[in-house]
């Protein structure tokens, strides 16, 4: 009744973020800044943390919308209360590949191959994680080792510079400490959505 009343094409207001009508305030635009340039710097990992409703979701959105397809892979894990092996088969899955079918292979070995092959091709892989401030130790250590995927020039692992892991979480308490658990794995940037 009221979309055509109004002239709208769609409902003005919904439950779920969505990046095409997102208004980012002066902290989101600097959130949104500080993760841009963690991923095109290649960083490794980069915190976002706040309070809950403070538009971390929103915001994340709005970054992978505007990240360039030729220039990034990009994944978002939304349910981070995993085994550290589902957990990787979810990575794998969002990145869109194949479970390996040979009792040889692992889905370890084929998602580094993957990274390998984004790195080759000038991609920087970019893994978001969503209320990270779930992760268990073993999940993070998990993360830690697929980033250690090194050549002879770089590393192109999770980290840098084939692959940004954005973790996302509630509390600024939470968001760094948990990183910290994770040998080696401390946030190369943290950025915390607080009210203005």
């Amino acid at each position: 009744m009221y979309l055509e009343f109004y002239g709208f094409r769609e409902k003005p207001f919904n439950l779920t973020p969505d990046p095409r009508f997102v208004f980012l305030s002066k902290i989101h635009r600097e959130a949104f800044a500080h993760l841009l340039y963690g991923i095109d710097n290649r960083a490794g990992f980069i915190a976002l943390t706040g309070e809950v409703g403070a538009g971390k979701t929103t915001v994340l959105r709005a970054l992978l919308s505007n990240l360039n397809s030729d220039r990034h892979r990009s994944a978002l894990i939304f349910n981070p209360t995993l085994s550290p092996s589902a957990l990787v088969q979810n990575i794998s899955r969002e990145f869109g590949i194949t479970t390996p079918v040979s009792p040889d292979a692992s889905i370890l070995g084929v998602l580094n191959s993957f990274l390998l092959q984004q790195n080759a091709e000038g991609r920087t892989v970019v893994l978001v994680i969503d209320e990270a401030q779930d992760l268990e130790a073993p999940v993070l250590e998990q993360i830690r080792l697929i980033s250690n995927l090194e050549t002879d020039r770089d590393k192109t692992g999770l980290c840098a510079p084939s692959l940004t892991a954005a973790r996302v979480g509630n509390s600024p308490r939470h968001g760094a400490a948990a990183l910290h658990e994770a040998k080696g794995s401390k946030p190369a940037g943290e950025s915390s959505l607080k009210p203005a």
